[in-house]
């Protein structure tokens, strides 16, 4: 499960009525969230996150296996039995930036330093 909602310091106000109505904190903090917390700085973007967000979101939620596959392959993987979906649509699904599409993808190892 992926998790995000406003920034405390790009919307102090819509962070506040976050926390108070989503988390239950009476003074909300960093620390009343989780460490995978997706934060944005931008209204309209936390609302996208947290109501599901876009076309491609909501069907990589629905069919998280298939949207894996697909970014994975970069494309439509070699025995893909489904129906294809739309090449835009596909496009998103392989190079879309949402928490939810990135939350498919394998977890990187970081590069030595």
């Amino acid at each position: 499960m992926a998790v995000g909602g406003p920034s405390e310091e790009g919307f102090p106000t819509g962070f506040a009525t976050f926390g108070k109505t989503v988390l239950g904190s009476p003074a909300p903090s960093k620390t009343d969230l989780r460490s995978d917390y997706f934060s944005y700085d931008r209204f309209d973007q936390a609302r996208t996150f947290l109501n599901g967000g876009t076309r491609r979101a909501k069907l990589a939620q629905t069919y998280p296996d298939r949207a894996r596959r697909i970014r994975a392959a970069g494309g439509l993987p070699q025995g893909f039995n489904a129906g294809p979906p739309e090449p835009e649509l596909l496009a998103e699904i392989v190079a879309g930036t949402s928490p939810i599409l990135r939350a498919l993808d394998p977890p990187t190892l970081m590069a030595a330093e």
